[in-house]
Order: C-alpha cells, then sequence, then structure tokens
C-alpha cells in the first residue's frame, strides 16, 4: 500500500508518501486536471473492502465537503477506484501542531499566542458541532498549521482542523489515549463533550509543555483519566494567565455534565482570560476626516444574494465603494452570522467605474461560474454570472429601465361654431325736449297775447290799442314754439 506513487485515484497523481496511520497512507496528490495540490488518504484494503465502512466514508464526506470555515482543513471528495477507497482533502505542508510541540517547544509562543490558538481551536470545534459532527481524536497531530491571517491576536502561523470524524468510524478507541474522555473509556460515547475534554488536554498541553497523563498501557492511563486529577498547571509554570487553569479544570472535569455546554463557550472564556492580555489601545489624534467620495452607481447594477434553493436574502446596489460578502454584521451583504460554511470577510465585489470584479476574501473558496478563484486576486464578473459562496450564491443584475406607456392621442370632434346672438330689442325710447324752457316760455306769450285779444274786444274803444299787442305776442309765441322743436 505505501508503493502506490505514480498511482492516479480520482484524477490526482500520487507524487509523494507524507506519513502512515491506523486508517491508511497519506499522500501528496497533484491534480491531472489544473495540477492543483491535495494530500489523499489511501485507506488500508480491508477497510476499502468494507460496504458497510464504505457508506459511512461517503456519507461523512459529503457532510465535511459542505463545510467552509477559517479553522477547517476542507474535504472535497472521496472514492473508490481499482479496489483502493480514498479521501481528497487540503494539503498542508507546514505540518501540524505537534510539529511545533517537538522541533520548536511551546516556549516558541509567548502566552497571548498560545492562548490565541487554543481559541481558535475552540472555533473549528464550534463549526464541526454547528453541523452535527463529533471529531472523536482531536489532538495536537490533527490540529495542522496554515499561514497565518490577522485575527484578535498576531500569530506566527493559523490552525486547521483536519480528520474530523474518521477516528470514531474505526471505533471508540482507536483515537490516542492521551485524549480519550473518561466516558469513552467506560461507555464507547463520543460527543461534543468529549470532544472539548480532548481540547482541554491539548491547551494544558500547550502551557505543560506536556500531557497531563502518561502510562505504560492503556489500562492504566484510562484509569488516570477516570478518577485521577490531572497535576496542577501551576506546577510547571508560575507566569499563568489570571483564569486560565479553571478554564483547563472545567474542559477536564471527569463528568461530562461539569464541562463547557459547547466549544463556543469555551472559546468565549478563553477571549475573557485573553482580554487583560491585549495591548492598550493606540490613541490617535483625530484628523479632519477626508471629503467623501462621490459614489457613482454603475448604470443601476445591483447584486442580489439568494441561497442554493433560490430564496432572496439580500440586494444591494453597487457602487464606487464595493460590497462586502461574509459572516460579519458590518458586511452590506450579510450572510448568516453562524454558518460555518462560510468566512466572516468571504468575498469583495468591486466597480472602479468600467467594469465589475469579485475578489475571495476567505480560505473557503469561492466559485465564479463554475470556476474556482485564487484567493485575493479580483476576477472580472460580467452580468448573467453566478458566484457561489458555501450554501449561497450571489447574483449580478442589471434591472430594465421602467417601461413608458406610449403616448395614445384621441381625437377630438371641434366644438361647434356658434354665431352671435342678435342684440336685444329694446323698447322705443322717446328722444329727449331739445329745449323745454323755450316751449314755456312760448306757452306764457300765447297766454298773454290771447289774454290782451280777449280785453280789447271785451273793454271796447278804451283798451282797443290792446288788439294789436295780443295778435303779436301770438306770432311771438309761435315762433318760440317752432324754434324750441328744431
Amino acid at each position: 500500500m505505501s508503493g502506490l506513487v505514480g498511482t492516479i485515484l480520482g484524477g490526482y497523481n500520487l507524487h509523494q508518501e507524507l506519513g502512515q496511520g491506523a486508517l491508511g497512507v497519506v499522500y501528496r496528490g497533484i491534480s491531472t486536471r489544473d495540477n492543483q495540490v491535495v494530500a489523499i488518504r489511501v485507506f488500508r484494503q480491508e477497510l476499502g473492502a468494507d460496504p458497510v465502512f464504505q457508506r459511512k466514508l461517503l456519507d461523512l464526506t459529503g457532510r465535511l465537503a459542505g463545510l467552509q470555515h477559517d479553522q477547517l482543513a476542507r474535504v472535497s471528495t472521496a472514492g473508490s477506484e481499482h479496489g483502493w477507497l480514498f479521501q481528497v482533502m487540503e494539503y498542508r505542508p507546514e505540518g501540524s501542531l505537534l510539529t511545533v510541540l517537538r522541533q520548536d517547544g511551546v516556549d516558541s509562543l509567548n502566552l497571548l499566542q498560545r492562548l490565541e490558538l487554543a481559541r481558535r481551536s475552540a472555533l473549528a470545534l464550534e463549526a464541526l458541532h454547528a453541523a452535527g459532527l463529533v471529531h472523536g481524536a482531536v489532538s495536537p497531530q490533527n490540529l495542522l498549521r496554515a499561514p497565518s491571517r490577522n485575527d484578535l491576536v498576531p500569530v506566527p502561523f493559523d490552525l486547521k482542523l483536519s480528520d474530523g470524524g474518521l477516528a470514531l468510524l474505526l471505533g471508540p478507541h482507536t483515537s490516542d489515549p492521551a485524549y480519550i474522555a473518561p466516558e469513552r473509556w467506560r461507555q464507547g460515547v463520543a460527543d461534543a463533550r468529549s470532544d472539548i475534554y480532548a481540547l482541554g488536554v491539548v491547551i494544558y498541553q500547550l502551557f505543560a509543555g506536556s500531557v497531563p497523563f502518561h502510562a505504560r498501557s492503556r489500562e492504566d492511563i484510562a484509569h488516570k483519566h477516570a478518577v485521577v486529577p490531572p497535576p496542577p498547571l501551576s506546577q510547571y509554570r508560575q507566569d499563568l494567565p489570571t483564569g486560565l487553569e479553571p478554564v483547563i479544570d472545567r474542559c477536564l472535569a471527569k463528568d461530562p455534565a461539569a464541562r463547557y455546554a459547547s466549544a463556543s463557550d469555551l472559546a468565549l472564556e478563553l477571549r475573557q482570560v485573553m482580554d487583560p492580555l491585549l495591548p492598550p489601545a493606540q490613541v490617535t489624534i483625530p484628523t479632519p476626516p477626508a471629503p467623501p467620495k462621490r459614489r457613482v452607481t454603475p448604470s443601476g447594477l445591483r447584486v442580489r444574494l439568494l441561497t442554493i434553493e433560490g430564496v432572496q436574502l439580500a440586494e444591494q446596489e453597487l457602487t464606487e465603494a464595493g460590497l462586502r460578502v461574509g459572516r460579519d454584521q458590518q458586511n452590506e451583504l450579510k450572510l448568516p452570522p453562524h454558518d460555518a460554511a462560510v468566512s466572516r470577510q468571504h468575498a469583495l465585489v468591486h466597480w472602479d467605474g468600467q467594469r465589475v470584479t469579485v475578489e475571495d476574501r476567505s480560505s473557503n473558496g469561492t466559485l465564479l461560474a463554475g470556476r474556482k478563484l485564487a484567493p485575493q486576486q479580483p476576477q472580472v464578473w460580467h452580468v448573467g454570472e453566478v458566484v457561489h459562496l458555501g450554501g449561497y450564491r450571489l447574483e449580478l443584475i442589471k434591472p430594465a429601465p421602467p417601461r413608458v406607456p406610449p403616448t395614445v392621442v384621441v381625437p377630438v370632434a371641434p366644438a361647434p361654431v356658434q354665431a352671435d346672438p342678435p342684440p336685444p330689442v329694446l323698447p322705443p325710447v322717446a328722444p329727449p325736449d331739445p329745449d323745454p324752457w323755450r316751449r314755456y316760455g312760448a306757452l306764457l306769450v300765447a297766454l298773454a297775447g290771447i289774454a290782451s285779444i280777449i280785453l280789447a274786444l271785451a273793454v271796447g274803444a278804451i283798451l282797443l290799442w290792446l288788439l294789436p299787442i295780443g295778435v303779436i305776442l301770438l306770432l311771438a309765441a309761435v315762433v318760440l314754439s317752432m324754434r324750441a322743436n328744431l
């Protein structure tokens, strides 16, 4: 089985043997398609021939392949070819935490760095347990070294938990006995709290430089795990952070119910132990804020976040400020905060005024139109292409402009022309009297003339001279009357 170098399994050329274990041999493999380097575990032939084991392995691999977390080593696939059962995993050439403990010793790390690595390991267990899986073999050998990344505390390397659930496929007692919880020795049952016990042993070892129990036989070490209290950590060193010993003692409690209820609770306690050791925040002199950058919308482009099933979770307009995608609640497109399959800062969508790019910022992987993106290398993203992040997808869309209904001209009949109404018929009005005073004068003169004639005729010879005067007055009255009517 160690002579499989040069064999091709699952599209990977077995290039170099890396190590052997209870399950089989691990090889360094190179993809025949894209030269991707992976680690391939080839199981012992008797295990590969067992249909029950094979079914359990394929089911476990399928569940692990769906997990994407910064502290979990990725598992991609499993299969069987040429009579060999194999599993394809993330390749980490840096070795494991066990390599650090054996070659460099715990003193190569300061107290704060050890606490941070312990906290990250607890976060790895949290992600595994959240998916309903039990690791069953937490140990320094299964905490793989990876390139360091910025987080709460700078560390010389990161840790990724590997081989989740594999040891349990063979039975309850196949793990390293130095890390097996008391109840697993008695009842053979592994659960989340037995994983916390094993991680407690690892944390103890990080500070003491040694595991708490040593023995020559499995029976002897099982007895010590069950009834013997671990040696006080303070006997190994006097500079322990305040509050650390109670945390480790709770992890190593004999009664599972006395341990932490979850790995997230353990991570929180470790963070509280770290707080007094963290450097104080630097005080800076505030500077006037720069003028806000003009945000330009590229023709109404929008990014839509959906689940794999197509359920829309969010939609945001894309501007020159870009869009951040991940579990961190400060992101513009927020993924569910407790989904271990995606990262806190998973991807960045950017618009530079001419084109849209998407950049993978995670250790979990991002796919653009079915192609895996190289980390931190922006790739052009076109409308219609889909970006996959764990169990979610992003769509770049350009909404259609609103449809303007056509203008409908309705002919209007001209209004009938109305003739001007006839002028109103007014009753006849008598013309005004041109000179009423002349008429009155003519009447008085006429009366005086008549009176003179009557008086002359009545009296006789004495007043006969009045007769011509009366005639003259009558003639004058006629003249005045005629002039008054002109």
